[in-house]
């Protein structure tokens, strides 16, 4: 008995001492990693505030100026003095936008999904611009969600019609116009998504072209750096814009639904569509409605001396999504589960219950 108090006043100290040690490393690399994240937050703040100057003389398009990102970028820019050629795909979206910005904004008729048009809006933006004088910024921001549903239902034609948009459309756009950002040694800022970086269900023609403009951005901007054009790409978290509206993501996951054969939809069940709506409004509230935070991150990317490469735009960008990026496959898709809370499928269920 001696013997084991004897041990125990010498070791439990030690213990006491060991375990006091480790909580004050612990605590002090702690703080030296906030110092050290506080420190480069400020550096970058620092380093990324001056901007460009002479926006008077500088051109830049956007593509996609009907609603959302688009069109309220050609407002902000136009109250910072730049000459914005706006493409619109409709012809009360161009006429809506004239009537609410200066004679700094010039918007014309160009769908990206095709190429006759893209041609002939770059006759178009030849002849507005003056001689000798290019594109200090291409903002490739026209994107649509397209058909919606599980890769069971979707078809070739399903995801070229999100694909031709998204992605086909945008190196299009910017093979194209790529003359002109070259005369002026300008940006391109190419529009992706945080579904470019982790993929949901049922939305994969969408991921897929997001994705792609994630790849495609990288390698042009490896390709121009030699000529001095930069390229940026803008990852925005779920913002409130027609792409998340639940309304028209519903419509688009029925309409995929109504083209299913008979035994594919008694598989899933018939009130899967309803269930699959419910999840979509659930989940309306928790949709940013901010868009100027992604305005903000265009602006920058073109106004700025030294302009990020990549923008996570949006809380649940920077602190949940990305994280989750760089997690182990199995952990990340665990967790995409339980936050999509898909319904199961009926053949499922019965399954179960059999």
């Amino acid at each position: 008995m001696e013997l084991l108090l004897l041990v125990a006043s010498v070791a439990l100290p030690v213990f006491y001492i060991g375990l006091v040690n480790t909580v004050v490393t612990f605590i002090n690399v702690g703080l030296i990693v906030l110092f050290m994240g506080t420190t480069y937050l400020i550096f970058d703040l620092v380093i990324r505030w001056p901007k460009c100057k002479d926006f008077s003389n500088k051109y830049v398009l956007i593509t996609g100026c009907d609603t959302g990102f688009g069109n309220l970028l050609a407002k902000r820019l136009d109250k910072l003095g730049f000459h914005v050629l706006a493409a619109c795909l409709t012809e009360d979206g161009k006429k809506n936008l004239d009537s609410e910005t200066s004679n700094n904004v010039t918007p014309f008729l160009m769908d990206v999904s095709k190429t006759e048009s893209i041609q002939a809006g770059y006759q178009w933006v030849q002849e507005q611009l003056p001689k000798g004088t290019g594109l200090w910024g291409l903002v490739n921001n026209a994107g649509i969600m397209g058909e919606l549903g599980s890769v069971s239902w979707l078809k070739r034609k399903h995801y070229y019609r999100t694909l031709e948009v998204n992605l086909l459309g945008l190196i299009d756009v910017t093979q194209t116009f790529l003359p002109l950002i070259k005369t002026a040694k300008g940006r391109i800022v190419n529009t992706a998504s945080i579904t470019g970086r982790l993929a949901f269900p049922f939305a994969v023609p969408y991921s897929l072209s997001k994705f792609g403009v994630e790849c495609f951005s990288d390698v042009l901007r490896k390709e121009l750096y030699p000529y001095g054009i930069t390229v940026h790409t803008i990852e925005p978290g779920f913002f409130t814009t027609n792409v998340t509206d639940p309304e028209l993501v519903t419509n688009s996951v029925r309409q995929s639904w109504s083209e299913l054969s008979s035994e594919m939809q008694d598989e899933y069940g018939h009130d899967y569509v309803d269930k699959l709506s419910a999840m979509y409004y659930a989940k309306k509230d928790v949709i940013n409605p901010k868009l100027g935070l992604v305005v903000n991150a265009y602006t920058h990317a073109l106004t700025s001396w030294l302009p990020k490469i990549r923008y996570h735009v949006g809380w649940d960008c920077k602190l949940f999504f990305i994280p989750i990026c760089y997690l182990p496959d199995c952990l990340s898709d665990w967790i995409t589960r339980v936050l999509s809370k898909s319904p199961k499928p009926a053949i499922l269920e019965k399954d179960k219950t059999a």
